[in-house]
């Protein structure tokens, strides 16, 4: 897709904000970027990692959402099967192999050629940062090692997302690093999100709505039972971070 010059100047320059938003999906991202007040905060889009963004705002600080990775793999899922586009080459409600059972397969049990990521994320040539993720996946031979939540996290949350990915021991350095390997200033549990918020920036809270219903999507009550089953493959990929987060599965 061609760049226009004046969007070239804008990735070569970018305007310099105190605080920047780092945009993790499914992680109340859209309220968030509704409500932060654009002459204090940057909101990056999902192409954005967080090695681009401290490398594009040095001095600023870093501000991310996360939720616990079960809840997270359901909203996705969830988002994926309410889509409402009528292409059958992005609808996934008629898309073959669209169970719950099919879409953990493919987002939970990673493969490094990224096929899996790719029947779930159409058009595939928009998916920027997954394709970057997908080649870092095939250049640690980390896939087996991980699910797709903690590459999220890494990715949007620390600098060194390649290196660690690179490590042997995967589950094992980011529990030896803790919270420490994660370069962002503040964390936003979607749970508590409107409480973290204040603790981090009690001076903007006071002039937040959070209780703005933005791209909510409903769960249906027999999602939440299949996705439950998962809890321990969850566990097996996901469980070293959800530790360092303060999560359960």
């Amino acid at each position: 897709m061609p760049i226009s010059f004046k969007n070239l100047l804008a990735r070569s320059a970018p305007v310099q904000r105190a605080n920047v938003y780092m945009h993790m999906p499914k992680t109340a991202g859209s309220l968030l970027k509704s409500i932060l007040p654009e002459e204090d905060f940057h909101c990056c889009a999902h192409s954005v990692s967080a090695e681009q963004a401290r490398r594009d705002f040095p001095a600023a600080t870093l501000l991310m959402s996360v939720r616990a990775p079960l809840q997270w793999y359901l909203s996705v899922y969830n988002f994926k099967m309410a889509s409402s586009d009528r292409d059958p080459a992005k609808d996934y409600p008629l898309m073959p192999r669209n169970s719950v059972a099919d879409f953990m397969d493919d987002v939970l049990e990673l493969s490094a050629d990224g096929e899996g990521l790719k029947r779930w994320n159409k058009p595939w040539y928009y998916r920027t940062h997954l394709q970057e993720m997908t080649r870092a996946l095939e250049e640690t031979r980390a896939a087996p090692k991980i699910g797709l939540w903690t590459l999220n996290v890494l990715y949007y949350g620390c600098i060194r997302w390649r290196d660690v990915l690179a490590e042997p021991d995967i589950a094992g350095c980011i529990a030896q690093e803790g919270r420490g390997l994660l370069d962002i200033d503040a964390l936003l549990r979607m749970e508590t999100l409107e409480s973290d918020f204040r603790e981090n920036f009690p001076t903007h809270a006071a002039h937040l709505d959070f209780s703005k219903p933005v791209n909510k999507t409903p769960t249906r009550s027999e999602h939440k039972y299949q996705f439950a089953k998962y809890a321990d493959r969850i566990a097996h990929k996901d469980g070293a971070m959800a530790a360092v987060l303060g999560y359960g599965i």
